[in-house]
């Protein structure tokens, strides 16, 4: 078996000493032994009370040779400086208070960052890339952040991590909270940002970013607040964006959804992807469209017409300016009053799209009409006209109606419920085909022009 190119950072103390909350010294070691038994690259602190079990139980499994041990205590972690000030911020405001956890746990939690930065500095299996994982992470001997688990999909993720950050998105947080007057508001109560148990990254970008995650929680501490590790990448994922490679989940399926998006896809769209829409964060939404359409199209994933439908609609009303002409703007603010100049060279040509019925004798009457007037005036001028129907089983013959020879039958209900389906579908198809620089979209009641009048379609356009 092929050791994947990536040496995996974990730690395991046992904090009993500090607190009755926390696990103890057996259910720790419990917990860590699916970890143990992972054939990779691993460097693991722990104390002295955790660490021969540790060594003894990674033995066991056959992979002492892939394995560096850093024995430390709590006082000897870089985080522990700040231990006396976690102890203050939490007697003037701890409103997540858990039973569970202990200012020993939070400071722990937190020297992650640190524990991955000594191993990347020292890099003692040559690796070019390294991660973090969890090490409680351990159910009935199998990982609980990957469904079916098996070792081989940890690591199928493994051989196709690449240089950049990666790391689960868990939830939406409104942007708000990156402004420190917001801070007090924002750790009022706990806000679910990412799954930080699972991350990856190379040795450049993991430099920058998880240093930068390091002053964030200085700063998020001596300003009075602080709850584990995950609300601290909130600044990250936007100062680091395109050096980012997010993954969309909830942490049952870390794993699972680590390189492309394969459980729990209602989660991502529900959750994820309208709460970016909600909030309009487009460039994230059109990133995360983009990826549960890819696995859609590709084959991998099958969903329901209306969540298809959906993700079509989300990717389009996200789509970024593009680039050239976000540098042109920020470069010259005065270039905002030639707007059409600069979009010009992309209306290289036009498609429109009328969403249609012609189940119905009147219906299709109307389509007729749009035809013979000013369809056939934007048909003159290169510009197609299509007509999206639906209603009836895809393979039966199209009806014709005059020289409608553009019909594109859509397998959706015939009723005004799926005029969204029809418009969605109906992009796609229009974007595909012809790639236009713009799509029209018409709805029944809209294409029909006083006397046939093509002006009011072709005046505003």
């Amino acid at each position: 078996m092929k050791i994947p190119d990536c040496t995996l950072v974990t730690a395991c103390f046992d904090l009993s000493a500090y607190s009755s909350g926390v696990r103890t010294v057996s259910e720790c070691l419990e917990k860590v032994d699916p970890v143990l038994s992972l054939p990779v690259y691993l460097v693991i602190f722990g104390n002295k009370t955790t660490m021969p079990t540790l060594r003894q139980r990674r033995a066991i499994h056959g992979y002492h040779h892939l394995t560096q041990f850093i024995e430390l205590e709590l006082e000897d972690l870089w985080v522990y400086q700040y231990l006396d000030k976690v102890r203050q911020n939490r007697v003037v405001y701890w409103p997540t208070r858990d039973h569970r956890t202990c200012a020993e746990s939070h400071i722990l939690t937190c020297n992650k960052f640190d524990f991955v930065l000594q191993v990347i500095d020292k890099n003692p299996f040559g690796t070019s890339r390294f991660g973090w994982l969890d090490s409680y992470l351990g159910i009935d001997n199998k990982l609980r952040i990957c469904e079916n688990y098996s070792v081989h999909k940890l690591l199928y993720a493994l051989y196709n991590i690449t240089d950049k950050f990666h790391i689960q998105v868990l939830n939406v947080v409104d942007k708000k909270y990156k402004l420190s007057e917001n801070k007090r508001d924002y750790y009022r109560q706990y806000r679910y940002v990412v799954c930080g148990g699972f991350m990856t990254c190379g040795r450049e970008v993991g430099l920058r970013i998880l240093t930068r995650l390091k002053e964030i929680f200085v700063d998020t501490t001596m300003t009075g607040y602080g709850h584990g590790e995950e609300m601290l990448y909130l600044e990250v994922l936007d100062e680091f964006y395109d050096d980012i490679y997010r993954s969309y989940g909830d942490y049952g399926q870390m794993i699972n959804n680590f390189i492309r998006p394969r459980k729990n896809i209602g989660y991502i769209y529900y959750t994820i992807l309208a709460r970016y829409a909600e909030l309009g964060y487009h460039r994230e939404l059109y990133d995360a469209s983009t990826a549960l359409l890819t696995e859609i199209e590709s084959g991998h994933l099958g969903v329901e017409t209306a969540m298809y439908t959906g993700l079509l609609r989300y990717r389009h009303v996200a789509v970024p300016t593009p680039l050239w002409i976000q540098d042109a703007l920020v470069a010259t603010p005065a270039l905002r009053h030639h707007l059409d100049d600069l979009v010009a060279p992309l209306r290289s040509n036009l498609v429109i799209c009328l969403l249609a019925c012609d189940s119905q004798p009147k219906y299709a009457a109307e389509m007729n009409t749009v035809q013979e007037t000013w369809g056939k005036t934007a048909e003159s001028m290169g510009v197609p006209v299509l007509y999206f129907v639906g209603g009836r089983d895809p393979h039966t013959p199209l009806p014709h109606y005059g020289t409608l020879d553009r019909t594109i039958r859509i397998s959706v209900a015939d009723d005004y419920l799926s005029v969204h389906e029809k418009q969605n579908l109906g992009l796609r198809y229009a974007l595909d085909t012809f790639n236009p620089g713009f799509v029209f979209c018409l709805c029944r009641r809209r294409y029909v022009c006083p006397r046939g009048s093509p002006v009011g379609v072709f005046r505003p356009l």
